[in-house]
């Protein structure tokens, strides 16, 4: 009877340090794309700010009254609350992203909580009427939608530190009172 070759089939200790090698070089590459980078933390952010500039606006049309967001710059958050006449709409309903431990006339969003992964979270660096700097940095929209500022409302996101920053603003038409994301800038406001 012919003698067969009874081989296994197993790998090379040589073929096996290839294969390490390979998979270790594509996630070199890999891995900063699956993590988001600060500008892409930063357009997150900027699109949470206008999301709940579009639900402040939404309540003041829907309820015929005032809501507003008033913006603090140094604590990295703001709150949306009830501003009209009718205080049986000072509490807020409930929606997909409001807090359980908000009070309940407050929405309050904090920039630092955001979910992020490497990155510094973004800061408000500032809130600006007609190009210049607000007295107070909030936004109130009236029953029909609009601002009640006489002109754009500008809020402004950063990320990154001095020689890295990225700018972001979220401008707030005065009259329509829509918000709408900017392009990213390394220019500061």
């Amino acid at each position: 009877m012919p003698c067969h070759d009874q081989r296994r089939g197993a790998f090379t200790l040589m073929e096996m340090i290839a294969v390490v090698a390979i998979i270790a070089v594509l996630l070199l590459y890999a891995l900063p794309s699956m993590t988001p980078s600060g500008t892409q933390q930063l357009m997150a952010a900027a699109d949470v700010v206008a999301g709940d500039l579009a639900q402040a606006r939404s309540l003041a049309v829907t309820y015929g009254s005032k809501y507003r967001i008033t913006y603090n710059i140094s604590g990295n958050y703001y709150t949306l609350e009830h501003t009209g006449t009718n205080t049986t709409l000072d509490t807020l309903p409930n929606w997909a992203f409001r807090s359980p431990g908000d009070p309940s006339d407050q929405h309050i969003v904090r920039l630092d909580d955001l979910p992020g992964i490497g990155a510094s979270p973004a800061k408000l660096v500032k809130v600006t009427v007609g190009g210049v700097d607000a007295a107070s940095a909030e936004v109130e929209f009236d029953a029909l939608g609009a601002t009640t500022a006489a002109a754009e409302t500008v809020v402004w996101l950063k990320d990154g530190d001095a020689a890295t920053a990225h700018y972001i603003p979220v401008r707030i038409n005065a009259v329509t009172g829509l918000a709408d994301v900017d392009d990213i800038t390394g220019t500061a406001p």
